[in-house]
């Protein structure tokens, strides 16, 4: 059996119901700015969401994996980014954020997880196996 990248997994196949409407409002950026890692000890090799002022990563061992300018959101009260622009490096393909889609996390004191990409009116999971990562120093 083939293991799937952790970060892949996380963007794996976007599947679910639409949703009739989803609630996003823009907010202020400084809850999700930093380096979260997969790992606890953020090491290099782990996978990394690097949130920015205005830009978001997902980097590993293998160096960026996608990167987009961004926008701060709230989607039912959980904390979201909004691309805001093409991404300029997705090694993802059509399952990762594209141009106006929010992905949203949960946030658990030191750690957020990834819990669905809105498309349009459409809510997609991103599974329930998704890590958890924690914020890095």
């Amino acid at each position: 059996m083939t293991r799937i990248a952790p970060a892949a997994a996380l963007l794996a196949l976007l599947a679910g119901p639409a949703l009739a409407q989803v609630n996003v409002q823009i907010t202020s950026p400084t809850s999700l700015i930093g380096t979260w890692s997969e790992a606890r000890d953020c090491a290099p090799s782990a996978t990394r969401f690097v949130f920015a002022q205005n830009s978001f990563e997902i980097a590993d061992a293998r160096g960026r994996q996608y990167y987009a300018a961004v926008s701060y959101v709230s989607v039912g009260g959980a904390p979201a980014i909004r691309v805001t622009q093409q991404p300029s490096v997705n090694r993802f393909g059509a399952n990762a954020p594209a141009l106006g889609d929010s992905f949203i996390f949960r946030r658990d004191g030191n750690s957020i997880t990834p819990v669905a990409i809105v498309r349009g009116a459409a809510r997609h999971p991103v599974g329930a196996d998704s890590p958890s990562f924690t914020r890095c120093r």
